[in-house]
């Protein structure tokens, strides 16, 4: 079905029309078309626990769990009994499309023929092309596009006390149509910055685990090579294993913890200096995702509660979450900023190196000297008295020095990859969003399909 001639506009970047259509302004030389036009449709096997196996085999299928936006996680695998009849009827072919029916509507991937003789479940709707005019790929990031960033078919879905999408709700979705190799090069771009994304996050993660390992490596031994360690003499202690010429301290031997003041938030202001609270301090960074300010003025009423770059903080309720422990060291742009209630700011003295203790606290000894410190269910508390109390190894200044540098470095790699990560996922929203409605043309440009 071509969509309508009228409301037509030009694109002064490309000279091309566009027009309405019911799925948004597209390219003129596009079509719109059904999902049942382009595709053969089908629901896979229903779970039963009363289904008798005999003459049946059991064999790998895929439930919505593995269908994530744009790919399969296949971590976990079920199996499910079949006739040979049935899998010769549900087996995937490589090519083939799953959509969720329930749970997460829409979303959408592409089996690749990771898993041989693997079927589906019937929460899941398979799309197998029926002609060659359409790109699966294509397709994959059209439904990304459509549902999570335009909201498409998402009032389209069966109002059950469970929300579900059905085989002819699902046939009846409309869908553009560029010319095919159009769609070719519009999946090709946006595959190679999703490629570039994925590569990053292996990098990521890569760095992360090689900090763990360094951690564990420095945290035991200083910053000794690989070769050195037979020769250092250690001490189980505990709190860990380390050198026995290295000293265990009290936190509060080597730095006192400043609590923050109770400000009212009755006189909070539209502007002026921001107030640090537990909700800005994170694993590792601080976040003003959510900022209070208070007025100017602030800053010599309440001097001794500034906090400026390098400053190490800690909050004081929940300091333990599934992300980790949220202690946070401050940059430039974090201050000078004032220090609310239920957090805590370590104020050092000489003996012990800034960067260390800021490394140290995320080891696991003093994160679960934490958790065991912390009191109450919903929202446990940890005083700034307990927290003086926790035991952590002190080696030479030297040696903190060294070992704070090593960490230092490999967090900056993470940021740094962390940041290129973010700006590929913007490239890709911002591409994703001009090549699926035509705003960007790849028609003229050579690219590798």
């Amino acid at each position: 079905m071509t969509s309508s001639t009228e409301n037509k506009t030009v694109n002064k970047n490309n000279s091309e029309s566009y027009e309405n259509t019911e799925i948004g302004v597209m390219p003129v030389s596009w079509q719109v078309e059904a999902i049942g036009n382009l595709f053969d449709v089908k629901q896979g096997k229903q779970l039963s626990s009363k289904e008798t196996k005999e003459n049946k085999k059991l064999y790998p299928f895929l439930r919505t769990s593995n269908i994530m936006w744009g790919y399969l996680n296949l971590s976990t695998i079920d199996g499910m009994y079949f006739s040979d009849e049935e899998i010769e009827k549900l087996k995937l072919k490589d090519g083939d499309i799953l959509v969720c029916e329930g749970g997460d509507i829409g979303r959408t991937a592409m089996f690749e023929g990771q898993i041989q003789n693997c079927a589906y479940q019937n929460h899941l709707h398979r799309l197998r092309p029926k002609e060659d005019n359409i790109n699966r790929k294509f397709f994959v990031f059209w439904m990304n596009y459509a549902i999570k960033s335009r909201g498409f078919y998402v009032y389209t879905a069966n109002r059950t006390t469970i929300p579900n999408l059905s085989s002819s709700r699902l046939k009846n979705f409309k869908i553009p149509l560029p010319p095919l190799p159009e769609q070719k090069k519009i999946a090709a771009v946006l595959s190679a910055v999703q490629e570039a994304k994925e590569k990053t996050e292996a990098v990521i993660e890569a760095t992360k685990t090689l900090k763990k390992s360094m951690m564990k490596h420095l945290f035991t031994y200083g910053p000794v090579s690989l070769s050195e360690t037979n020769s250092i003499s250690l001490i189980n202690t505990d709190i860990g294993t380390f050198p026995k010429y290295w000293n265990i301290v009290k936190i509060g031997d080597v730095a006192e913890l400043q609590g923050g003041y109770a400000f009212k938030s009755k006189d909070y202001s539209t502007k002026g200096v921001p107030l640090l609270k537990i909700a800005n301090v994170s694993f590792g960074k601080i976040l003003w995702n959510e900022v209070s300010y208070l007025p100017i003025n602030y800053l010599e009423k309440y001097s001794e509660y500034i906090i400026n770059k390098g400053d190490l903080l800690i909050a004081m309720t929940r300091p333990i979450v599934s992300g980790g422990i949220k202690v946070a060291r401050a940059k430039e742009n974090d201050g000078p900023s004032l220090l609310n209630q239920r957090v805590g700011k370590f104020l050092l003295n000489s003996e012990i190196d800034t960067e260390y203790l800021f490394q140290i606290l995320f080891d696991k000894a003093f994160v679960n000297a934490i958790g065991l410190g912390a009191i109450g269910s919903q929202q446990p508390n940890i005083s700034a008295g307990k927290i003086e109390q926790i035991q952590i190894p002190l080696p030479t200044l030297n040696e903190q020095k060294i070992t704070g540098n090593y960490l230092s470095s490999i967090d900056k790699k993470i940021v740094a990859e962390e940041n290129k990560k973010q700006a590929l996922e913007k490239l890709f929203q911002s591409l994703l969003k001009n090549l699926m409605t035509g705003k960007l043309r790849v028609n003229d440009i050579d690219i590798p399909l």
